[in-house]
């Protein structure tokens, strides 16, 4: 398994750590990828959510793309995923929806990453957020399951509504395994472009453009 961004690579290893909570020396403008796929274990349960929190990392902040790995029980089975901002002290999702999926069509063949394009969604470096799914057909999609992101953990929802997801906590669940077993996922981050200079950098000011040109013009009638 590779972290990768464009033009660096850290092989997790003595490296790791420094790879999953994004603190390593990246080039400009590379592309953090953390990577926990393709998955060692399994985990299906009764619930309708199941999520998985991700540090955003301190160089790249902008969320751009991210992937779960599944495996349907049975045919015909479907989930949405989301992403949202994580209240780490309530256990809950922190306000409104950022992402929102179509349904996705598991395969029921062999573990397979299921991609989703956020598009730029800006956090700060270092915030808790979660990719999370709701499963449509409850309980019947199996996850991925891996140990190579010891910072995120895993949490499961069992109310059907939406709007319910951010009202409770959720329950973590946890696999007695060391390191910790999370979702295989990936979540790719890009680096925030800087901001605009400001209106008062960009141009000077009218007033102070007229009040040297009147100082200029009164020095050289003192001069005449």
């Amino acid at each position: 398994m590779v972290h990768r961004t464009r033009g660096v690579s850290c092989r997790l290893g003595a490296c790791a750590v420094a790879a999953l909570i994004g603190t390593a020396t990246l080039e400009a403008g590379a592309d953090t990828v953390i990577v926990n796929s393709p998955g060692q274990g399994a985990f299906q349960n009764n619930t309708t959510y199941k999520a998985q929190t991700v540090i955003v990392p301190t160089l790249d902040t902008v969320l751009e793309a991210f992937t779960l790995e599944a495996l349907a029980a049975e045919a015909g089975i479907t989930f949405r995923a989301f992403v949202a901002r994580w209240d780490v002290a309530g256990q809950r999702v922190s306000g409104p929806l950022l992402f929102e999926s179509d349904q996705v069509l598991v395969s029921t063949n062999t573990f397979a990453p299921y991609g989703f394009t956020t598009g730029p969604l800006a956090f700060a470096a270092g915030e808790t957020i979660v990719l999370f799914a709701r499963e449509e057909q409850r309980g019947e999609v199996i996850w991925g399951l891996l140990n190579q992101y010891p910072v995120g953990q895993v949490f499961e929802l069992d109310f059907f509504d939406l709007a319910d997801v951010g009202s409770t906590a959720w329950t973590r669940r946890e696999f007695n395994t060391a390191p910790p077993l999370n979702l295989a996922f990936t979540a790719t981050f890009s680096t925030a472009p800087p901001p605009p200079l400001s209106e008062s950098v960009q141009e000077p000011p009218a007033l102070l453009l007229f009040c040297v040109a009147a100082a200029f013009v009164t020095w050289r009638r003192a001069r005449a």
